[in-house]
């Protein structure tokens, strides 16, 4: 997954899969699947009296 934009950013993600191997095989149906995806993310605080990134003074 990629972000666009010019700040710093903090992210983390987990995933939870239910009846799927670690590796999956492409091509093979698998049935009674359950992944949960979480992202957060949140953007990282610019120093005080300085112009955010990407932006001038």
């Amino acid at each position: 997954m990629t972000f666009s934009g010019t700040r710093e950013r903090d992210s983390v993600s987990r995933s939870r899969r239910v009846n799927l191997p670690e590796s999956v095989v492409a091509g093979r149906q698998y049935r009674d699947i359950e992944v949960t995806y979480r992202l957060a993310t949140r953007l990282i605080d610019e120093p005080p009296g300085r112009p955010p990134s990407g932006q001038r003074a």
